[in-house]
């Protein structure tokens, strides 16, 4: 394939996507792991573990088991301040008669995990957010595959599968802040080296 090929939106909008891949992966997991002790918690602040362990002695036909809730937090004031739907548990629990898989949470305690979690996600969504348009920025300002790979030799490595991937240039300078944010949000970026072999192409290594 020739390097001159024009990059379309959807190769630009692809190459952002493989880029993005794996990113923030340990920060995505912790902040689901969150989330969910925080479902446990209110749901034993409404379920003891005697109410569960006595409940889960009864037929299983009387009980409402589930392996998610939904939680609506309120403020002293009764105003509802979020609302989850299906969060999942860590494992499936008994529910009381007729309040469902639905909790009211308006705990003190409760609501301050809930703040602290908000924040957690809301700023990993921040930095998720900064990569992806940093990346978009560089992706973008590129007419053609060459042109890219000029400015950005390590994005022969987020080429979509279905293009040749021609040998790419050496490292630019330009792209070291947005190749260093990558690697720091755990995305294996390629290392442009000169290959051991008699003919002394480029290749990419993971790095």
């Amino acid at each position: 394939m020739s390097t001159n090929v024009k990059l379309s939106n959807h190769v630009r909008d692809q190459i952002i996507s493989n880029a993005m891949k794996g990113a923030f992966e340990k920060e995505k997991k912790a902040v689901a792991k969150q989330l969910q002790d925080l479902a446990m918690a209110c749901y034993r602040s409404q379920v003891s573990v005697e109410e569960e362990a006595a409940a889960r002695r009864a037929p299983e036909e009387f009980l409402t088991l589930s392996n998610t809730i939904t939680l609506a937090f309120r403020d002293e004031n009764g105003s509802r301040t979020a609302y989850y739907s299906s969060v999942d548990l860590p494992k499936i629990v008994p529910f009381k008669r007729g309040g469902g898989t639905y909790l009211t949470i308006s705990d003190k305690k409760l609501n301050a995990k809930k703040d602290a979690y908000e924040k957690t996600h809301d700023d990993l969504e921040a930095k998720i957010d900064e990569l992806r348009m940093s990346i978009r920025g560089m992706v973008y300002s590129a007419s053609t595959v060459k042109k890219l790979l000029d400015i950005w030799p390590e994005s022969v490595n987020f080429l979509p599968d279905n293009l040749e991937k021609p040998a790419p240039a050496l490292p630019a300078v330009i792209a070291t802040d947005l190749n260093n944010a990558l690697k720091k949000a755990g995305v294996k970026v390629g290392v442009i080296k000169q290959a051991a072999q008699p003919k002394g192409g480029l290749v990419a290594v993971a790095a």
